[in-house]
């Protein structure tokens, strides 16, 4: 596999997991979509970075309710 094609297949996944949290309708996940929109905003050509900020900032935030198996990795 050359180097070329995983980069734009890490990038085709990046933006389908960014494009599934920002279509979900779901009421509890609605800050959760608005972190991910600020983060796309600031890094608009780099998704990768976008999606790890995200994730890196996530540890910071308690899962929401209907989700109790959710654990942090650091805890």
């Amino acid at each position: 596999m050359s180097a070329d094609f995983a980069g734009t297949s890490l990038r085709l996944q990046v933006l389908d997991i960014i494009n599934s949290v920002l279509n979900s309708t779901s009421p509890e996940l609605e800050e959760v979509r608005e972190r991910l929109r600020r983060h796309v905003k600031e890094h608009p050509w780099n998704p990768e970075i976008a999606l790890l900020t995200h994730l890196g900032e996530s540890d910071e935030y308690p899962p929401p309710d209907d989700q109790p198996g959710w654990r942090s990795r650091r805890g």
